[in-house]
């Protein structure tokens, strides 16, 4: 028991060993998210096909992006490129802005010294993954209709959502720590969020980067959630195998930032319920 506990401050198995728990609270976020509203979780689909529409518009027809690597130049070929981007760093943004709320928006729990507050972290990143899932459901749709098909690579997915997961728990673990000792991050969270949105890959391709000066370039084809995107695109609307060193790379970074928000975690929130 001993050697358990001393692996629990280094490895979050505390989430493994309560892995139903961490789905009850997955369930439950779903359900809640959208419990008073008419269409319930249909809104999973139609915000972001709205958003969808508008960054359609804006980068596919006004400013005619368009991606070296898709098997056309048509709008649905660019629109189906750009929301698979989308559904990856929406699965990120989603766990960061949430992350510096969660434990101060369950004081109940933070009093209770038996619960394990490290998995609301991991339902919060299990319950965004799952969305993601579901919108991709309509990358899948859009590639039938359109007569491209579903390509044999989407068995490489699993391998992307690996690293997004890790960077997810890890950040998350970090800003939820965080956030109960500033109570303002949160605000400098979401300006973070939105400012990575648009200097990540997401709108555009990195091609784009060629005149740049090389280093440019390589911050950005460096960054985690380009690699993830990338693989995302590459795996399920491109049809190309995974590009394995950025892939190995990326996944044992999120591995390290995992660890690391985990044992931040462990080590401040003794002083939770102190603070609360």
């Amino acid at each position: 028991m001993t050697a358990l506990n001393s692996t629990v401050g280094f490895v979050p198995w505390t989430v493994i060993h309560h892995r139903e728990l961490v789905w009850q609270f997955v369930r439950r976020d779903l359900r809640e998210r959208y419990r008073s509203s008419a269409l319930g979780m249909l809104w999973t689909l139609i915000t972001p096909l709205a958003m969808l529409a508008v960054y359609t518009l804006v980068f596919g027809v006004i400013f005619k992006s368009r991606w070296p690597s898709a098997h056309s130049d048509s709008i649905l070929d660019f629109s189906l490129t750009l929301f698979t981007g989308l559904v990856a760093y929406g699965v990120f943004a989603d766990v960061a802005n949430r992350a510096p709320g969660l434990v101060v928006g369950q004081i109940n729990l933070v009093k209770k010294v038996v619960f394990p507050l490290e998995t609301l972290v991991a339902s919060s990143v299990g319950a965004a993954v799952v969305r993601s899932v579901i919108e991709l459901v309509i990358v899948v749709a859009g590639l039938l209709i359109s007569g491209l098909g579903l390509h044999w690579t989407i068995v490489f997915l699993p391998l992307y959502y690996l690293p997004l997961v890790f960077l997810c728990l890890g950040i998350g673990w970090f800003l939820s720590a965080l956030g109960v000792f500033l109570r303002d991050i949160n605000h400098v969270v979401g300006v973070v969020v939105q400012l990575l949105l648009f200097l990540t890959p997401v709108f555009y391709s990195i091609d784009l980067f060629k005149s740049f000066p090389p280093v440019a370039r390589e911050m950005v084809a460096a960054n985690p959630l380009h690699i993830i995107i990338d693989g995302f695109r590459r795996c399920l609307v491109w049809g190309q195998t995974p590009d394995w060193w950025p892939l190995a790379a990326v996944t044992g970074f999120g591995l390290v930032v995992m660890l690391a928000g985990h044992w931040w975690f462990a080590k401040l929130k003794r002083a939770f319920a102190d603070v609360i």
